[in-house]
């Protein structure tokens, strides 16, 4: 019987709110608690742990947050919503859970019943309720806990949760914290028991020695009187009572039994009236409907929710209100779009009619932000469907809803493919009948040539490159790494029929990948590999062949030849390699000459917002304006513009997007602390870099804190990278760690890669690997394209467990590695894409097991500090592509300066 993993709950009440701490104990040992630790425990026991356990643990950490509870770690839940999931996954999953309260352990039981004992009494006129057992319920908070979390509410006492309970029920309780008994008169007692008693009959353990039936409403007592009125837009519920027809003012002096209104006196029943107004509370929190009304939703959700249930129980409602009427049908507006017959440029035109009403549309947007989605018309409010609220959004945003902004045929068509846009003249219409074919076009044919089968996803990829094409558009093909952009790429040039050829550019580590991609999905295309020091032989062939294929190095050495020659389609693999606008080989790559230009990358942006535009500089020049007007907007917050505009020329799918049979990845974060001999050099050289980053003036100079930045991460990944220490026997606790991972994993017959940055560090773990007698192979940047290919297919075909070293630099692209389950990234870089494409190597299409990809960080040190700034930088490409949010991003000496001298 396998040994089950033991829960320990405990309750704590922090700034007027319940958390609940956990501490998880196996086989009488603590288990980690942070998510990454937790996470490999789980992994690495996953054959000795009960399968119930092993599942909610799962669903555990994605709601837990690392703690320290009297100085020892714990995980803590501290949200009302992730506290019910708590309970309600212990429940479903049939696992057993403790909870601790004055050193005392208690195993959890769900019930319907909640062990609370109430005693009903007739003590003179009254309905007396008494609690047994009071003194321990009231003092002792962390007996009975309330999680509420609306309108759901669990019910937590001495041990037993009722996983779904009424705010009925919940105030009747809550009352018993300042008092053992409660009496209720009249009107009182006959609501408790109806809305108390009758439906928890069965929650609690009632003893009833009374007549329950016996309580009637007392027609004398406090009716509820609520009057609506409005103001300035606001509706305000204004509550009083009536006593036989006399309205009294709740605000009028308590302190006295009878007030004097209309010259009657009454006698108040100050707890009747108390009652109602908890009542009215109740029933707003119980629907959700905000205390403040002053939007038409709000108001509709008040009129709709609040007064029908009140008006059920006899309240009266006195309104003073105009007729409102809500028309919650969504409403749908088109655009109209027309052409400026002297300029040819484009413009939408500035009002609509709504209901034969006439409209401006600035109008409309401004009424929907205030009205949340309402507008205000002589019918009464309509909302607005989700579609042209964010339309409207996105046309506010671009200006288009004045009347007087222009814009060019690439920037409207921006507009038409996110807005419902109707041509309001021939051009306008043709035009936008162009635009919106890609999502109705029939699937594209490959040509008859293509040796090949598209998944779903990549004949949408075709139907887009195809469609940029016939639109005389560029664009960025941005796929996750592993989803086929080299395939979709080849379907596209099959299907074209052209005397050109076309050209592919990449890194010198891919050209044999597209030579061997050619072969099998193109084999009757003839493909020209331009490179090598005979490569201007086949200068004069070069229009024979249909595909002619170099590296980024020859395109900047051969420029003037290559920009020579018309190409139909100038394709840019990696095209991350072109990010900088100011090198020769950004520049070069510009003056190609092609009808199509399309830029492929996995990583659109990697470090910051200019990577963006220079790539869309390449596949539509000018496009997004000069890059000093580029980065403007981001300064002036008009960075949603630049995605309005950018998004329909990048296509980008993530893995768990499209592919649904891709095994998982998990990312665990391995951290240790330095060895004492490494952390008495990490702050010597801490303390050194911090006085010498400083030039002579006491500015920080960005040279300096580079070499400062990479001595400390030299110290953290083994100190004998750094050369003034190579020949000291410094111990590094990473080297050590990375060693017992690396054993552990080949033990249990798995495939690994092992990346890092620095070549030397992979001759350290070589060495190793042979003293020790482990099987690897290695790739960096001496290793040619031929002996990469060799090393990969070894790799790939052994069934020896295995080890695979490479550089970052060197391995990042364009190898196939699924033959590894395993990765470990021995050193940090605040580039996380630099990361994703390197891991992405093993986690690709042909994966069949699940990833496991290790980070090596060590603890207190500037290493921690760069995976702060990962966080940032991996954020970026989101921002831009598939966010709403943008803010400038860059990575330059004032991040430097922060993660040294902070």
């Amino acid at each position: 019987m396998k040994t089950r993993i033991r829960f320990m709950l405990s309750f704590v009440f922090r700034r007027s709110q319940t958390v609940i701490y956990i501490k998880i104990r196996w086989s009488e040992a603590p288990v980690p608690i942070e998510k990454e630790a937790f996470l490999s425990f789980l992994y690495k026991h996953e054959s000795d742990l009960d399968d119930d356990d092993i599942k909610f643990s799962f669903l555990l950490s994605k709601i837990i947050k690392p703690a320290q509870r009297n100085g020892k770690p714990c995980a803590m839940i501290d949200q009302p919503t992730d506290q019910r999931l708590l309970f309600k996954h212990l429940y479903e999953n049939k696992v057993t859970a403790y909870w601790r309260n004055k050193n005392i352990e208690s195993e959890l039981v769900f019930s319907n019943q909640l062990p609370i004992s109430i005693h009903l009494n007739h003590q003179n006129s009254a309905l007396c309720c008494e609690m047994k057992g009071w003194s321990q319920f009231a003092n002792d908070p962390y007996l009975s806990v309330v999680i509420y979390d609306k309108p759901d509410i669990t019910f937590f006492c001495n041990g037993t949760v009722v996983l779904e309970t009424s705010m009925h029920l919940v105030l009747f309780l809550i009352k018993f914290l300042t008092k053992q008994r409660q009496y209720l008169y009249n009107n009182d007692a006959f609501s408790l028991i109806e809305q108390v008693y009758k439906p928890h009959a069965h929650s609690l353990n009632w003893v009833v020695n009374v007549d329950v039936n016996s309580f009637k409403l007392d027609h004398m007592a406090p009716k509820p009187h609520l009057t609506l009125t409005m103001a300035d837009k606001t509706l305000t519920p204004i509550l009083k009572y009536s006593y036989n027809e006399t309205l009294v003012d709740p605000q009028d002096d308590p302190k006295t039994s009878d007030s004097k209104v209309k010259k009657a006196t009454v006698s108040r029943q100050f707890d009747i009236e108390k009652n109602h107004q908890d009542r009215l509370m109740a029933i707003f929190i119980e629907t959700e409907v905000p205390f403040l009304l002053d939007t038409p939703s709000a108001i509709r959700d008040f009129m709709d929710k609040v007064i029908p249930l009140l008006e059920s129980e006899n309240w009266i409602i006195e309104s003073h209100l105009e007729e409102m009427t809500f028309d919650d049908t969504p409403l749908s507006l088109e655009f109209m779009l027309e052409q400026d017959k002297k300029n040819k440029w484009f413009q939408y035109k500035p009002s609509c009619k709504i209901m034969d009403e006439e409209f401006a549309l600035h109008e409309i947007a401004t009424m929907m932000v205030e009205n949340q989605g309402y507008i205000s018309t002589k019918q009464g409010y309509i909302k607005l469907s989700k579609k042209t609220q964010s339309d409207l959004h996105t046309l506010t945003d671009m200006g288009a809803l004045t009347g007087t902004t222009q814009f060019s045929k690439s920037e409207v068509s921006a507009l038409i493919s996110q807005t419902a846009t109707i041509g309001a003249d021939h051009t306008s219409d043709v035009l936008i009948k162009k635009i919106n074919t890609l999502q109705t076009m029939a699937d594209i044919s490959t040509g008859d040539a293509f040796n090949g089968t598209l998944r779903d996803y990549q004949q949408f990829g075709l139907n887009w490159i195809h469609y940029l094409y016939t639109n005389q558009f560029g664009g960025v093909l941005a796929d996750d790494m592993g989803l086929g952009k080299t395939i979709q790429t080849l379907a596209f040039i099959s299907q074209l029929d052209s005397k050109r050829p076309h050209l592919v550019i990449g890194p010198t580590n891919v050209i044999y990948n597209w030579s061997e991609e050619i072969k099998k999905f193109l084999p009757k295309y003839k493909a020209l590999i331009y490179t090598g020091s005979e490569r201007h032989k086949s200068v004069k062939s070069i229009n024979r062949y249909d595909i002619v294929i170099t590296s980024f190095g020859i395109v900047k050495n051969d420029i003037d030849y290559l920009s020579s020659i018309d190409f139909n389609c100038v394709l840019v693999d990696e095209a991350q390699y072109i990010k900088n606008p100011s090198t020769k080989l950004s520049k070069a790559i510009k003056t190609l000459h092609g009808n199509f230009r399309l830029a492929m990358t996995g990583t659109p942006i990697e470090n910051n917002i200019q990577d963006l535009w220079n790539l869309f500089d390449f596949v539509l020049p000018n496009y997004l304006g000069t890059l000093s007007q580029f980065e403007q907007a981001f300064k002036t917050n008009k960075a949603k513009q630049i995605k309005i505009k950018a998004s329909p020329f990048i296509l980008r799918r993530e893995k768990q997007e499209v592919l649904d049979s891709l095994p998982e990845k998990t990312e665990i974060i391995l951290k240790c602390p330095l060895s004492e001999p490494q952390q008495q050099l990490y702050q010597t050289v801490l303390k050194t870099v911090k006085q010498g980053i400083r030039t002579y003036d006491g500015k920080s100079s960005y040279l300096n804190m580079l070499s400062a930045l990479l001595k400390l991460r030299q110290v953290c990944i083994h100190p004998g990278l750094l050369s003034e220490f190579s020949q000291r026997n410094i111990e590094s606790a990473k080297f050590d760690l990375g060693k017992q991972y690396i054993q552990d994993i080949l033990a249990e017959g798995h495939k690994l890669v092992v990346f890092s940055q620095f070549t030397k560090m992979l001759d350290f773990i070589q060495e190793w690997l042979i003293t020790i007698g482990l099987p690897f192979e290695r790739i960096d940047g001496t290793v040619t394209g031929k002996n990469r290919n060799d090393a990969v297919q070894r790799f790939q075909t052994t069934e020896d467990p295995t080890v695979f070293l490479i550089s970052l630099k060197a391995g990042g692209v364009g190898i196939n590695l699924t033959a590894a389950d395993y990765v470990i990234h021995f050193d940090p870089w605040w580039n996380p894409a630099a990361e994703s494409q390197a891991t992405d190597r093993v986690h690709r299409m042909g994966q069949k097991n699940k990833v496991i990809i290790y980070k090596l960080i060590t603890e207190g040190t500037i290493e921690e500090k760069i995976l702060e700034l990962q966080e940032e930088k991996r954020n970026l490409l989101n921002q831009i592509v598939n966010t709403d949010a943008a803010t400038e991003k860059i990575i330059d000496i004032h991040e430097i300066e922060k993660v040294l001298l902070t």
